[in-house]
């Protein structure tokens, strides 16, 4: 008997519950935009009904720890997880940030709460989608996953080809003299996380779509062909965005593809280490204009790095609040820090146009939450980094397995990659798009574990 009929037989739970409620997040998550543009009362809160759903998960859910392949019922299962490292780190930011408003008070606690929920959004729906796809037979459902995925995938395409031509989607953003792509989704940077989010889901069912083309026995292999050719299709998708940032990730997305799937090597983190100073000398002079240049002050990004110091060591450890310094909610309801320190004379963080008051990541997280805060933050990453760096050591029993095993690692480490490399310039990681990074990542990173392991471990 086959692998593929072995998985097929395989006793499980009932999961078509899962599969819909997958469906809904991938079709929701890829029109929220345009959604949440409507002119219907509290449409903006369709962009949080993700992450609530995450956080009535954790209540509700009977097997919350899942360290064993019994897991851990009830409330000690509850109480076993928040005692994870990741879960920890969580709180340790958290609680840096609401010292440091109780301390200052420069907001109100309803915007100090906002902005909190905002930073840690990601890694709330990140454990949720761990969790909920843990024990999901994605083998079972990927042909009609990959329904769903490459249809968005050719109306997006479709979709960028008629906007080349024709420009229908309203005022376009212009960088290095070509139009930048943004259709419905107001920005680039917007656009191009959707189609990272697409590119990652195509490369997390290809190997699954080759299982099945090798059990229909055609001649030519149709669900992987025509997954590959999409996956193709979607990277150029991204290059016309041309932002720096999305042409870095095209090229690492490449090497590594090149390395770890086609080369069939495991990733170590020398290899990572050596891309990451690459990729700071080929930018070199970009940093160096924006942080260290004798125009850096007349920035919004050489103030929100030169100033965050300041309020890091003013603050000490703990920061001046969330919503106080670079994030989101700072630049709705301005912050009294741009008073302070006089950040309403530069370019973009005026009151009236603050455009650039929320465009440096983690400054704003040394700003808001100290260097307690900043350091919980920063272990966060290393964790998951660490995660998955990690899941290249479990053991593979067929070569099938190994496959599958090789492409989940790869998709998760440049999802990884791309957050990073959006941090460079925007919030990233509290971006409402990073609810769908979420999704794609903890789908990879639950199918490249063993079933019921805690993802807080």
């Amino acid at each position: 008997m086959s692998l593929f009929d072995r998985i097929k037989k395989a006793e499980r739970p009932p999961q078509y519950g899962k599969y819909l409620f997958l469906l809904v997040c991938i079709w929701t998550l890829s029109f929220e935009e345009p959604i949440t543009h409507l002119d219907f009362p509290y449409i903006t809160l369709f962009r949080n009904v993700l992450p609530i759903l995450a956080i009535a998960y954790f209540i509700l859910d009977p097997y919350t720890d899942d360290s064993s392949l019994e897991g851990r019922s009830g409330f000690g299962g509850r109480l076993h997880a928040l005692t994870q490292p990741m879960a920890v780190l969580g709180m340790v930011f958290a609680a840096a940030g609401i010292v440091g408003w109780i301390m200052n008070g420069y907001q109100t606690f309803s915007i100090t709460v906002q902005a909190m929920y905002e930073h840690i959004r990601f890694w709330i729906c990140l454990w949720a989608f761990m969790s909920v796809l843990s024990t999901f037979p994605l083998e079972k459902y990927a042909k009609r996953l990959f329904c769903h995925v490459g249809l968005l995938s050719a109306i997006l395409i479709v979709l960028t080809t008629v906007d080349i031509i024709f420009h229908i989607w309203g005022r376009q953003i212009y960088r290095f003299g070509i139009g930048s792509i943004q259709l419905f989704y107001g920005h680039p940077s917007y656009f191009g996380a959707h189609c990272v989010f697409l590119l990652a889901m195509l490369c997390i069912l290809i190997p699954y779509l080759r299982l099945i083309d090798d059990e229909e026995s055609r001649r030519v292999p149709r669900w992987s062909v025509t997954a590959t050719v999409l996956m193709c299709c979607m990277l150029v998708l991204v290059l016309t965005t041309i932002r720096t940032r999305l042409i870095g990730f095209v090229a690492a997305f490449i090497i590594l593809f090149i390395y770890m799937i086609v080369i069939k090597k495991k990733l170590h983190p020398g290899i990572i280490l050596v891309g990451v100073l690459v990729a700071l000398a080929i930018g070199w002079q970009r940093i160096y204009f924006f942080f260290f240049s004798k125009y850096s002050y007349t920035m919004a990004r050489g103030q929100f790095a030169t100033n965050s110091l300041d309020i890091a060591l003013n603050n000490m450890p703990f920061g001046a609040g969330f919503g106080t310094f670079g994030s989101r909610m700072a630049q709705i309801h301005y912050s009294p820090l741009y008073f302070k320190y006089h950040m309403m004379l530069t370019t973009g963080m005026q009151p009236t146009h603050p455009s650039y008051a929320c465009d440096s990541f983690y400054p704003m997280i040394l700003g808001e939450s100290g260097w307690l805060g900043f350091i919980a933050y920063m272990l966060l990453i290393v964790l998951l980094v660490r995660m998955i760096f990690g899941m290249q050591r479990l053991d593979a029993e067929t070569a099938s397995a190994a496959g599958i095993q090789r492409m989940t690692v790869f998709t998760a480490m440049i999802l990884v990659l791309y957050e990073l490399s959006e941090t460079t310039a925007t919030l990233a990681l509290s971006e409402t798009y990073s609810v769908l990074i979420a999704l794609a990542l903890g789908l990879a990173i639950a199918k490249c574990r063993r079933p019921f392991i805690s993802p807080l471990s």
